[in-house]
């Protein structure tokens, strides 16, 4: 059975980074998707953009919801350790 465990502290801190960034993600991508459906822009860097564009934003989603995912288990694996380290008062 593999080991488990980790460092109250830095679970912590790794869960607030992946629960502040997996939003800007998505933020970031929509900001991007209107201004490129808002913007008049031919020709072949334009038709290559967006074509290109229309990879990322699905690898972009992808992303976010691996970020989201493991900052449930990186609150998962914090609260369960500090239950059974008596550190109640560092659950997420």
């Amino acid at each position: 059975m593999p080991a488990v465990g980790g460092e109250l502290p830095t679970l912590r801190a790794l869960y607030n980074e992946l629960t502040s960034a997996a939003p800007s993600i998505e933020e970031t991508t929509t900001k991007v998707t209107t201004a490129l459906d808002n913007a008049v822009w031919t020709g072949p860097n334009s038709d290559a953009f967006r074509s290109q564009w229309a990879e990322f934003k699905v690898t972009l989603g992808k992303i976010q919801q691996v970020m989201v995912d493991a900052s449930l288990d990186v609150k998962r694996q914090n609260n369960d350790l500090a239950l059974a380290t008596g550190a109640t008062s560092e659950t997420i």
